[in-house]
């Protein structure tokens, strides 16, 4: 009987180990995006309105509006999307800027933003030419698709953009809830100052994945994932830690996404992995 005992002893303890050690997982799963600069809610920030840096989440200085507590809405919407956006399920209107992209005589391609490259959905909030809540589906307590709530591009959420613990608007870090302070990485439209997006990736001897006889040694290799669409450079065993490229009209490109993942903000300015000894630029150029 005590030997039985102990060893329900042992299993029970075993047992509350692997709940821990899951719950643990799950709790750091579900942080993701919900603890970045990304998340423009109220969710993560103090009763009172204003950001909670004691919660290890939101931190001073974040913009978020009053307006939702929700996280995702803001970019994308599980039902009448616009499609015409190279990125998932997305909530907001393309913008109507025309943007003056990076050139060099060292570069073998063209940067062009003319393909809907995804990087046309960072800018939408990015270049700072839209509200941040100008959505297509703004959040609604309910109703149908048609109702009130949806397909309500150019209707603002109502409730109060912060900065902090200031009113965004009064300070100027928004201006009709669009960036407005560079400090918030508003890039503008002027992007010839900044590394090129909608150029064509032709490193390391690809064939087949969108360019023939793609063979330029200044860059590293391509790997093909799972589908046709999933391309990236870089030999993580994790996928979203190797820079990512995004299929285009031009064949293979690098775009916002290419060095930076919206979800996580584990690393400085989205950044897929550490920038330590320039390893981001190394991943992809052979230098």
């Amino acid at each position: 009987m005590q030997k039985t005992t102990k060893a329900l002893t042992v299993s029970a303890l075993a047992l509350g180990l692997i709940t821990l050690a899951t719950s643990a997982v799950a709790a750091q799963a579900t942080t993701g995006i919900a603890s970045t600069r990304h998340n423009l809610g109220s969710s993560n920030r103090s009763a009172g309105g204003a950001t909670n840096p004691a919660s290890g989440l939101a931190r001073a200085g974040d913009i978020y509006t009053t307006g939702t507590d929700e996280i995702c809405v803001f970019c994308h919407t599980p039902h009448a999307s616009n499609t015409a956006v190279n990125a998932p399920l997305w909530n907001k209107a393309l913008p109507g800027s025309t943007y003056t992209v990076y050139s060099s005589g060292t570069m073998q391609g063209t940067a062009s933003l003319a393909n809907n490259n995804m990087s046309l959905a960072c800018l939408s909030c990015h270049d700072g030419t839209q509200a941040m809540d100008n959505m297509i589906n703004k959040p609604t307590t309910g109703g149908n698709p048609g109702s009130a709530g949806w397909n309500a591009t150019g209707s603002r959420l109502s409730g109060t953009w912060y900065a902090g613990t200031d009113d965004a608007e009064a300070t100027g870090n928004t201006v009709g809830g669009a960036l407005n302070a560079k400090i918030y990485m508003e890039l503008g439209t002027d992007l010839s100052n900044d590394h090129p997006v909608g150029i064509p990736y032709c490193g390391g001897g690809q064939t087949g994945l969108g360019k023939t006889g793609c063979a330029d040694q200044d860059f590293n290799a391509v790997t093909q994932g799972a589908n046709a669409t999933s391309f990236t450079v870089g030999s993580s065993s994790v996928v979203k830690e190797n820079m990512r490229l995004y299929n285009t009209a031009g064949g293979l490109s690098v775009e916002c996404g290419s060095c930076h993942d919206p979800h996580n903000s584990e690393q400085k300015t989205f950044l897929r992995i550490s920038n330590s000894g320039s390893a981001v630029c190394l991943t992809c150029h052979a230098k």
